[in-house]
């Protein structure tokens, strides 16, 4: 299918995309089909017309079931496009994706970092500016990425933002030059500061004294900073002063929580661009400084010149130094030029106070990453061997099919000899569709190797992550994980190197985590059913008012009786305890019907059964709909958070439903435990070690654990009446036990 071009020959601007889809192979012209329409709504936006633009695509035949092209395919068209481009000679060739973006750069490069900033140049089109940005068909499948295409395809009539002023900055680094700077610098209220340090940040978790202190850069204007060299910063008089300046003024920063950790910590930060950036748009991937000032601010990025001198898991000690205090002052004033932008924006916006809870959650992230969890170290290294069996056992009851189950190749040739006809993946999600075409084909065998796989991927990615993976990890006898605010769209916590939130309910592997003071415990409060709480408040539905206030009732049998009669039995009520709890997500019958293997006919019934209980949830969520589908609306909690869903279409249509339904019980729940928790590190010099989702951990002595326990509950239950609702009561369960596993 060849390129479609003005009829009068003249072209400015050309798209390239990546391969005929399936209308564009019946008409025979490049986006024509749902890609296209949304190419010209985004055109028609930045009022450029369509006609007097050309589009093409990277690869010029349509692949088989509408796969992404080879490199081999894209090399054999290359030749083709070439010439195709080089015969209209446009001033602005657009890549839309990764194909298209690779071939034209002559780069690796994945779309999300290659188009961030102003248009780039191409070896093989000098005269044409590009501009990489996201396939319309990717915005189709995920809202979230329209708006970088709208940008993008903005650049083209230099709409791009310049508000970047580049800044001017000294460098000290001598005893005498350094107290006269902090001197100077104490005549400022507000500053920013930025550090520089020998230790990779995702490894660092709050530790001040593995901290190698190389620089310290001060933002005293957004265009002016002093960068305090490595003689200067480790001259231990020298340090202290600047830290004592620091404490009496108001601080700003980019990541709070680590240069706050860095320098022992309690400083009077009040921004924290990092945080504003996620108030203002929660998407993944958005909160970084060099984006954020390249997208916000048009500044260079400057990020650039220093990973030529350093491999990816060196630390920033490999930089000289000269290069590395540029980097320092530009990150500071960019991060002062981005605050004064963000501030304008929050209050226009109204979400001050989100940023400013966040902020104030900060010391709690940072106590729970330094604190960590302590390591059995005698139970870690059984773990290990019990592990090593299972997972050998596991891959000898899969070898009549597959001799290594970790074997993409080999896993794909079972699959497709055992029925499936296309196997783009073999993840846990494409084994869970097969899953579901072998349960309605009856193929028996099929579900066995499935559900083998599932079994063995799941205590392989244990002993991976949270047995074989924590070893590296450890430090002084203790687990440090990351955690962060700004992961999820739901403000739910997120964390790495290992995540210490998405270990699998049990006690096995929760058991090797132990207090890190000897004769210690731990305590654990959970709230009960906290987003099923949190609907109800939303809901005002008297039902769940009922059931969950009178503590001697249970919702999970009640709602058993009603599908299946008095004498419910065990595995009846596990079926309505699946209904319940899919409430918040918007389960559908589908799901039920497989996960039990009944009728999805019987499924709908227990849903409609259970509906009928609680017709002002049923209105709540039909609410919620019309928030997002019809109103265009951003759904917002209680505590100020926002979801905005950018783009909804038929592909999208179904998970954009079930993550609205989840949106404000999962974030509304969240905010009160994070709140609680924070209530009773700072108020009540409980010792926290970690939170998730609806759960706090603390460790104390055996002798205070009972009144610790009752200090949760209160907490608790107090902050969900004061700060959120007291329609229903928010109670908790608690636990005391000498491990993680064992509350």
């Amino acid at each position: 299918m060849p390129g479609a071009y003005p009829s009068d020959g003249k072209v400015d601007i050309v798209f390239v995309g990546e391969a005929p889809g399936f209308v564009e192979g019946q008409s025979g012209v490049p986006f024509s089909g749902p890609s296209g329409r949304l190419l010209d709504l985004v055109l028609d936006q930045h009022g450029i017309d369509r006609g007097s633009v050309g589009v093409t695509n990277a690869c010029l035949c349509r692949p088989k079931d509408n796969r992404t092209p080879t490199p081999s395919e894209v090399k054999c068209c290359w030749p083709r496009l070439k010439a195709e481009i080089d015969q209209h000679s446009p001033s602005t060739i657009v890549a839309l994706g990764n194909t298209a973006t690779q071939v034209i750069l002559e780069s690796k490069v994945g779309i999300t970092k290659a188009r961030i900033g102003k248009p780039k140049t191409s070896r093989v089109f000098p005269n044409a500016d590009i501009i990489p940005t996201y396939h319309p068909a990717a915005c189709l499948r995920s809202g979230d990425f329209f708006p970088y295409l709208l940008r993008d395809v903005g650049k083209i009539n230099g709409t791009e933002t310049e508000y970047w002023i580049e800044p001017t900055w000294i460098e000290v680094d001598d005893r005498a030059t350094a107290l006269q700077a902090i001197k100077e610098l104490d005549a400022f209220e507000e500053i920013v500061v930025d550090i520089e340090v020998g230790i990779d940040r995702d490894t660092f978790f709050g530790h001040a004294e593995r901290y190698q202190r190389l620089c310290i850069g001060v933002a005293y204007d957004p265009v002016k900073a002093v960068v305090f060299g490595e003689n200067a910063v480790l001259d231990d008089f020298v340090y202290h002063r600047l830290l004592d300046l620091f404490r009496r003024k108001k601080l700003a920063n980019q990541n709070v929580k680590f240069d706050d950790a860095g320098m022992g910590g309690g400083f009077p930060w009040v921004f924290d661009t990092m945080l504003a950036s996620y108030v203002l748009d929660e998407r993944p991937g958005t909160n970084s400084l060099d984006y954020n000032a390249t997208e916000e601010l048009g500044a260079p990025p400057w990020k650039h010149e220093i990973e030529k001198y350093k491999d990816k898991d060196e630390s920033y000690a490999v930089i000289p130094r000269d290069v590395l205090y540029k980097y320092n002052a530009f990150d500071c004033c960019a991060t002062f030029q981005l605050m004064r932008r963000q501030e304008r924006q929050l209050e226009a916006a109204g979400l001050r106070h989100v940023h400013d809870r966040l902020l104030w959650y900060t010391p709690l992230i940072t106590h729970m990453e330094t604190r960590g969890l302590g390591v059995d170290m005698e139970y870690h290294r059984e773990l290990m061997r019990t592990y090593l069996e299972k997972i050998e056992a596991h891959d000898e009851g899969l070898a009549k099919w597959v001799k290594n189950p970790r074997s993409w190749k080999q896993v794909k040739e079972a699959l497709q000899e055992l029925g499936v006809k296309r196997v783009d993946s073999t993840d846990v999600d494409h084994l869970a569709t097969f899953l579901e075409v072998a349960y309605k084909q009856h193929n028996d065998e099929l579900v066995e190797f499935i559900q083998k796989m599932f079994t063995q991927r799941k205590e392989a990615k244990l002993y991976g992550t949270y047995i074989k993976g924590l070893g590296k990890h450890i430090y002084q006898g203790r687990i440090h994980g990351s955690l962060n605010l700004h992961g999820s769209v739901t403000g739910r916590l997120t964390g790495k190197r290992p995540s210490l939130l998405n270990i699998p309910r049990g006690n096995i592997i929760k058991a090797q985590f132990i207090p890190d003071r000897s004769g210690d415990v731990f305590v654990q409060c959970d709230i009960r059913a906290a987003e099923l709480r949190v609907m109800a408040v939303e809901a005002q539905d008297p039902y769940l008012l009922g059931v969950l206030t009178d503590e001697s009732r249970d919702i999970h049998g009640e709602v058993a009786e009603r599908f299946f009669g008095p004498d419910w039995t065990y595995e009846q009520r596990v079926r309505a305890k699946a209904v319940v709890y899919g409430l918040g997500y918007g389960r559908e019958a589908y799901s039920i019907a497989m996960e039990f293997g009944i009728s999805e006919a019987e499924a709908k019934r227990y849903l409609s059964t259970f509906f009928e209980a609680i017709p002002n949830v049923v209105e709540w969520k039909q609410r919620i709909k019309q928030t997002i589908f019809e109103k265009g609306d951003d759904l917002v909690t209680h505590f100020g958070r926002h979801r905005r869903f950018y783009l909804i279409t038929k592909d999208n249509m179904k998970d954009v439903e079930k993550e609205a339904y989840a949106f404000i019980p999962q974030s509304t729940a969240n905010d009160i435990n994070l709140h609680a928790a924070a209530v009773l590190d700072y108020d009540h010099s409980v010792d926290i070690r970690l939170t998730v989702h609806d759960s706090i951990l603390a460790q104390c002595k055996p002798d205070e654990a009972p009144d610790v326990a009752r200090l949760m509950q209160d907490t608790v239950a107090r902050v969900a009446r004061e700060q959120y609702s007291d329609f229903v009561p928010f109670t908790t369960d608690v636990a005391i036990g000498p491990n993680w596993g064992a509350v």
